[in-house]
């Protein structure tokens, strides 16, 4: 069982990460479209 929950932990910060660099560079191209309007 601790086996199984270590694993799972593993994937859910594999998860998260991923999630966090995908936000990340979904934020920036928004930034730079916006900034495109702006000018």
């Amino acid at each position: 069982m601790l086996h199984w929950l270590d694993g799972m932990s593993t994937a859910m910060k594999r998860a998260v990460s991923f999630e966090m660099l995908f936000n990340c560079g979904t934020t920036a191209s928004q930034n730079r479209a916006y900034s495109d309007l702006i000018d």
